[in-house]
C-alpha cells in the first residue's frame, strides 16, 4: 500500500497506468511483486525496495494488532 509519506510522485505513475490507482490507494491491495517490479521499472529502482515497504507495512499492522 501506498502512503503519504513514500517520497515519489504517485501521480505521475497512476496517470502513466503502469499501476491502477484502485490496486494501491487506501490499502486496499498490498504490493505484489509483479506490482514491485511495474513500480521498480518505472522509477528505475530496485524492485525489492517496494517489498520492502510492504513487508514493513505488514509488520506495523500486525504490531498494532498484537498490541490491541
Amino acid at each position: 500500500m501506498i502512503h503519504s509519506f513514500a517520497r515519489f510522485d504517485s501521480e505521475a505513475l497512476f496517470r502513466s497506468q503502469v499501476v491502477p490507482r484502485s490496486k494501491l490507494v487506501h490499502g486496499r491491495q498490498p504490493i505484489t511483486a509483479d506490482t514491485a517490479l511495474r513500480i521498480g521499472l518505472y522509477f528505475r529502482m530496485e524492485p525489492r525496495y517496494w517489498m520492502n515497504v510492504q513487508a514493513e507495512y505488514d509488520m506495523r499492522v500486525a504490531s498494532h494488532d498484537d498490541s490491541a
